[in-house]
C-alpha cells in the first residue's frame, strides 16, 4: 500500500509539473556595422528590450511565451522580425545599407530572410508611391493584387515553419486590404481630387470582422487596418461625446488602449477639447502609464487652454514702473 501511495504521489507530481508553463528563452545575437547607437532594441508584444553593443556585437536572451512579429531597431532604422519560443536568431546589418544588408542566421533564419526579401521586393515595386496611388481605383487594385500574389508565391516555396506560414498568409491578405483602405486618402493627397471608387472596391473590407482580438495581437497588418478604420471614425466624429461613444463600443481592451494612446496626443493647449479628451482617457483606459501621462499633461496645459484666464504676472518697464498684464 505504501509503495502504491509513493507511485501515485510521484505520478501526480509529474502531471502537475507538465501542466506548468515553462519559460521559453530566445537567443538574440548579431553584429552591427557602422553602429549609430550604443544599443539595439527588440520591440513589440509588451517587450521593449535594449541590448548593449560591444564593439558592434550584441548577445542576449528574451523570455517569450508565444510566437510573433517584433521589430528590431538599430539606430534610426527598424525592421520586422519573427521569433518563436526556444528559437535562436543571429542578425547582421550595416546601418549604411540597412535593409539591403540584413542577413539572418539561427533556427528562425528562413522566416526572417523571407521577411527581408519580401520588404525589398515591395520597396522596388512601390518605389514611386505617387505614381502608384495616382492610378485609377481598378488599376491600383490590380497592382496590389499582383503584388499580393508574388508574396504568396514566394511564401509557398519558402522553407519556413508552418506556424509562420499560416500567420504570414493572413498578414499578406491584410496588407492588401490595408492598401485598399488607404487608397482614397492617398489618391486625394497626390492628385488633389477625389478618387472614383467602384461599388465593389471595399466589399472585402466591409465584410471584415474588426473585433478579432487574437488576430489583432498576432498579425501586424490586421492591427494596422483595425487601427486605421477606428481612428478614421474618431477623426470624423462631430463631438467629444461621439468620440467617447466610439471608444466605449470597442470590444476589447488592447484596441481601446491603443486608440486612447493616439488620443493622448490631442491633449494639447491648442485643443479646446483637451480636458474632455483626458476625461475619456481616464474613464476608459486600463493602461497605468497612459493614465499617469494624461493626468500629468492635462495639469500642465489646462490653464493654457482657450477661454481660460491669463496667468497673473507683472514686470518693471524702462521707467521703473510696475506693469501688470491685467492693465
Amino acid at each position: 500500500m505504501k509503495k502504491q501511495f509513493i507511485i501515485l504521489t510521484c505520478a501526480l507530481l509529474i502531471f502537475s509539473c507538465n501542466k506548468e508553463k515553462k519559460d521559453a528563452f530566445v537567443t538574440i545575437s548579431g553584429k552591427v556595422e557602422n553602429a549609430q547607437s550604443d544599443s539595439v532594441y527588440i520591440v513589440g508584444n509588451n517587450i521593449h528590450k535594449a541590448i548593449p553593443l560591444l564593439n558592434g556585437e550584441f548577445h542576449d536572451t528574451l523570455t517569450l511565451s508565444n510566437s510573433g512579429y517584433y521589430e528590431f531597431v538599430g539606430g534610426k532604422e527598424r525592421t520586422q522580425i519573427f521569433i518563436n519560443p526556444n528559437d535562436s536568431l543571429n542578425i547582421y546589418v550595416d546601418t549604411q545599407q540597412f535593409d539591403e544588408s540584413l542577413k539572418y542566421g539561427g533556427t528562425s533564419a528562413n522566416e526572417n530572410n523571407y521577411l527581408a526579401k519580401k520588404y525589398l521586393n515591395g520597396e522596388s515595386k512601390m518605389n514611386d508611391t505617387q505614381a502608384v496611388f495616382s492610378l485609377s481605383a481598378n488599376d491600383f487594385r490590380a497592382k496590389m493584387n499582383e503584388l499580393k500574389s508574388e508574396y504568396e508565391k514566394d511564401l509557398e516555396t519558402a522553407q519556413v515553419k508552418d506556424n509562420f506560414k499560416i500567420l504570414q498568409q493572413k498578414n499578406i491578405q491584410y496588407e492588401y486590404l490595408l492598401s485598399l483602405e488607404q487608397y482614397p486618402e492617398y489618391y486625394k493627397y497626390f492628385t488633389g481630387s477625389e478618387a472614383e471608387i467602384p461599388a465593389d472596391f471595399n466589399t472585402e473590407i466591409e465584410n471584415l470582422d474588426l473585433n478579432n482580438e487574437k488576430e489583432f495581437l498576432e498579425i501586424p497588418n490586421y492591427k494596422s487596418l483595425v487601427m486605421q478604420k477606428t481612428m478614421s471614425k474618431i477623426e470624423n466624429a462631430k463631438s467629444t461625446q461621439e468620440t467617447e461613444k466610439i471608444v466605449s463600443e470597442i470590444k476589447f481592451q488592447k484596441l481601446k488602449d491603443d486608440v486612447l494612446s493616439n488620443l493622448f496626443y490631442q491633449v494639447t493647449a491648442s485643443n479646446p477639447d483637451a480636458e474632455s479628451i483626458n476625461k475619456i482617457i481616464q474613464k476608459h483606459s486600463k493602461d497605468p502609464e497612459l493614465l499617469k501621462k494624461a493626468a500629468e499633461k492635462i495639469e500642465i496645459v489646462k490653464n493654457l487652454l482657450p477661454g481660460k484666464p491669463s496667468a497673473k504676472f507683472a514686470y518693471t518697464d524702462i521707467h521703473g514702473e510696475k506693469i501688470k498684464l491685467d492693465d
